[in-house]
């Protein structure tokens, strides 16, 4: 397409029923593939798919449609079964990658196992405020927990009362071996490339989890400084927007600030 039209050109998405999408608009002419990467919207729905494919592979022919449901009183002899991998490689790999689907599944999964209630939002949200309360000493207040990945703009959640959950963090890694799983910057995960700490000359001193949606960019974790002091630090940035014109550069100011920030806290302190 013709540059004028190639400014309007627009990909959108919309979900469906089953964990299906529907791609409507256009796509500017590329030779490289567009990777494009889903949420899954229905679990169950998806685990069923994929058993159906797997017996269909296996020549076990299925009549009818697969069915989630409870059926009480009635036993039965378990045939096959898996074990998810171990919570501290799972947290890793969430907490590296950014994994939001783990992310919400551990949060509900406390919830049921605090409980015995099913795995709700409600029941995740109220699990982790008793635990910080109980086993941490920190009162989240007015804060808003409505998931487990932070991808609802209903999260609330107090810098200071994350800077609380970070040196809770640093004074029981011993048992926690928390920070560890974090992104490195400059070396893996979600900072391996974050071009203001990079700049900043930070790489490998910033262990970190960001957070990012549309004119939202967190970044909340610790920085060994020049001295050699481990600090916890809180990074909230909203309202994060500049002019149409520059959207190609959209990230400039961000690697600016970001670099001038980190770079002031390594080197005097």
């Amino acid at each position: 397409r013709g540059s004028a039209d190639a400014q309007y050109c627009e990909l959108d998405v919309v979900p469906g029923e089953l964990n299906r999408f529907t791609l409507t608009g256009c796509l500017t002419q590329r030779s490289e593939p567009l990777p494009l990467a889903f949420a899954i919207q229905d679990g169950a729905s998806y685990a069923g798919a994929i058993l159906k494919d797997e017996l269909t592979q296996a020549d076990i022919q299925i009549d009818g449609h697969l069915k989630r449901q409870t059926r009480p009183g009635i036993t039965g002899t378990v045939i096959a079964q898996t074990q998810s991998a171990p919570l501290h490689d799972l947290l890793k790999i969430m907490l590296k990658k950014s994994d939001n689907m783990i992310a919400d599944t551990v949060f509900r999964t406390i919830g049921h196992e605090r409980f015995g209630v099913p795995g709700t939002w409600r029941a995740g949200s109220d699990a982790v405020r008793q635990v910080l309360r109980q086993k941490a000493g920190i009162d989240l207040g007015n804060t808003i927990i409505a998931d487990g990945s932070g991808l609802s703009r209903h999260n609330l959640l107090a810098p200071a009362t994350m800077m609380q959950a970070l040196q809770y963090i640093a004074q029981h890694d011993n048992e926690l071996n928390f920070i560890s799983m974090l992104p490195l910057s400059g070396y893996d995960g979600t900072l391996r490339y974050r071009g203001g700490l990079h700049e900043a000359g930070v790489d490998g001193k910033v262990s970190a989890k960001t957070g990012a949606l549309q004119g939202v960019y967190n970044l909340a974790g610790f920085i060994t400084t020049a001295s050699g002091q481990r600090m916890a630090f809180v990074q909230y940035l909203s309202g994060y927007a500049v002019p149409p014109e520059d959207q190609k550069q959209r990230r400039a100011p961000l690697v600016r600030f970001e670099s001038r920030l980190y770079r002031d806290i390594y080197q005097n302190n």
